[in-house]
């Protein structure tokens, strides 16, 4: 007798119809993600690895690149345990580094390499860093942050180059190239085959990783481990198109930035699943626009960046190699969709447009539209292998098509927020006696597994041209920074030509304070970065409430429509 339909995904479970119970179920290893590289890529090792500008690296290279840097950072005594924080551009040698530091156990804090010099002496600080790894710093610059950061031992600057003997400054500390550190390696007779071997499978071998921000306005960095960076190959190997290993895969084009999960899950699990990647050198209109000439088989990257490609590859361009264009983080419109498409079916490309969701706290984990026919309005279907639920405010289970928030269950969600056991709390919840992670995302499950993103409880939004999230909290917060000017505000997101979001701050003043836009504008300029700006505020005598105290953000966004910089 046929079981009747309840509607309920954890009970019917019609959307994994034909999947198989190895998928649902896949052996997840605790194998650090050098061994990881090995393990996939140790027969075709002629193969190319990364590509970096007129620069190309084979497998082989970066396996011996990466067994030299663990001697390099064992000569200048960087021992497991220890810190490593990376504030750099895409670099092959930051891949060298963050596979060297992990198969030596040590941790890896990605930084933001265009934030501000406090942002960074804060990371240094509060995380212990023991080593920096950076570009295009003075020596005044490194003994300075010597001075200011007890635990920081080494500062490698991978823009200078040269051998030398290395810049030595008191207590051994070194402000040393990337070059140096190879010809330190090159000359050990230290062997480090015990040391690599203790560390191959390191389920607790933590990386941190930094998210775009968080509601607070400071960014976040939730804790993985080797386990959950191979959870997170697996269930991309399960439950994509893209085959690893795939002799069709060319190049994979990674626009995103390593610092974001985005960027570094993209090139990562390319990396170790075996395919060849490439690290673009900038990520300007322009850089973009140029990318189409290496030919790639796939670009990874976001609504804006896919926007960028469109506005500057060349009319006459041959775009007939590209099979797909990944885009990350915010699903694309569906008007950009078929914009798309026209566009490439054009350019003499069959390409697809890949429209997925996914969560930097599992490593990016979310919807696969990969090999999946496009249907309006989703973004794919969940990655195979998690566990997710949907529910509503009541942490009650809502049935196939209802909206609801997602929460999820996985392996390769992180464990905490490193030094925040407050956000940790906020971020997990019980349902049916199991630990789930809220994602604080909308979304709802057809019966055949296609999913529909309807938004973030969060506010952030991504400026246009800039590869970073802006958390409109950030800019309260910046705003609250002067109370001798500001009594309250509000920021709402907008988009004032559907082309776009950006953000408008609506200020209430002190009374006393005779101050213009222009003038707050100059402050907020003291405190963020030009892509954090708004793109105005208005001057209001008081902040429009709703009846429970509240702002009412959505009068704010109605009135952005109606906006100028004076006083409303």
């Amino acid at each position: 007798m046929r079981k009747e339909k309840t509607g309920f995904p954890s009970i019917d479970k019609t959307h994994l119809k034909g999947v198989s119970f190895s998928k649902r179920y896949p052996l997840i290893l605790p194998l650090n993600m050098f061994g990881t590289f090995l393990l996939v890529n140790s027969k075709r090792l002629e193969e190319t690895a990364v590509i970096q500008g007129d620069s190309s690296h084979t497998k082989g290279e970066l396996k011996n690149d990466v067994w030299t840097m663990i001697k390099g950072l064992a000569g200048i005594k960087i021992h497991p345990g220890d810190v490593m924080v990376i504030s750099a551009p895409n670099s092959y040698e930051g891949i060298v580094l963050t596979l060297a530091a992990n198969a030596s156990g040590i941790k890896v804090v990605y930084e933001n390499s265009v934030g501000t010099e406090a942002q960074l002496h804060e990371t240094l600080m509060s995380h212990g860093a023991n080593v920096l790894v950076t570009t295009d710093k003075t020596v005044a610059y490194a003994i300075n942050l010597f001075e200011t950061t007890t635990e920081l031992r080494a500062v490698i600057d991978l823009s200078r180059k040269g051998v030398g003997k290395g810049i030595k400054y008191e207590l051994g500390r070194k402000y040393v190239t990337y070059d140096w550190l190879k010809n330190v390696a090159n000359a050990s007779k230290l062997d480090v085959t015990s040391l690599v071997r203790r560390h191959l499978f390191g389920k607790k071998d933590a990386i941190f990783l930094q998210t775009s921000g968080s509601t607070a306005g400071v960014p976040k960095y939730p804790v993985f481990t080797n386990e959950n960076v191979f959870a997170a190959l697996m269930y991309a190997k399960n439950s994509t198109g893209t085959n690893m290993n795939d002799a069709e895969v060319k190049k994979v084009l990674c626009i995103l930035p390593y610092r974001l999960p985005y960027g570094w899950m993209t090139i990562f699990v390319n990396l170790l699943g075996g395919n060849p990647v490439e690290l673009a050198t900038g990520a300007s209109p322009e850089d973009i626009g140029r990318y189409y000439l290496s030919k790639p088989s796939y670009i990874y990257g976001t609504p804006l960046i896919f926007r960028n490609f469109m506005d500057n590859t060349p009319g006459d361009a041959d775009l007939s190699f590209l099979k797909a264009f990944f885009v990350s983080g915010f699903s694309i419109s569906e008007e950009w969709y078929k914009e798309g498409i026209d566009y490439l079916r054009s350019h003499n490309s069959d390409a697809e447009i890949r429209n997925n969701y996914g969560i930097g706290e599992a490593l990016c984990i979310g919807t696969a539209s990969d090999g999946v026919p496009h249907r309006e309005g989703t973004s794919g279907k969940f990655y195979v292998g998690p566990e997710w639920v949907i529910v509503d405010e009541d942490l009650k289970e809502v049935p196939y098509g209802v909206k609801g928030e997602a929460l999820l269950r996985s392996k390769s969600l992180f464990s905490h927020y490193f030094k925040d056991e407050e956000a940790t709390k906020n971020a997990f919840v019980e349902y049916q006696g199991k630990k789930y992670y809220r994602t604080g995302d909308y979304v709802s499950l057809s019966e055949d597994g296609y999913v529909t993103f309807y938004g973030r409880k969060k506010r952030f939004y991504q400026p246009l041209g800039a590869t970073d999230k802006v958390n409109c909290e950030t800019i309260e917060k910046a705003l609250l920074s002067f109370p001798s000017l500001v009594k309250e505000c509000a920021v709402v997101i907008f988009s004032p030509d559907d082309s776009h979001e950006t953000s408008r701050a609506f200020v209430v003043t002190q009374k006393l304070s005779n101050v213009s836009p222009e003038v707050l504008m100059k402050c907020l300029r003291s405190k963020l970065l030009d892509y954090q700006l708004p793109v105005g505020i208005t001057l209001l005598d008081k902040l429009p409430l709703m009846e429970s105290g509240k702002v009412d953000y959505k009068k704010l966004e109605t009135m952005c429509k109606t906006s100028t910089e004076n006083r409303s």
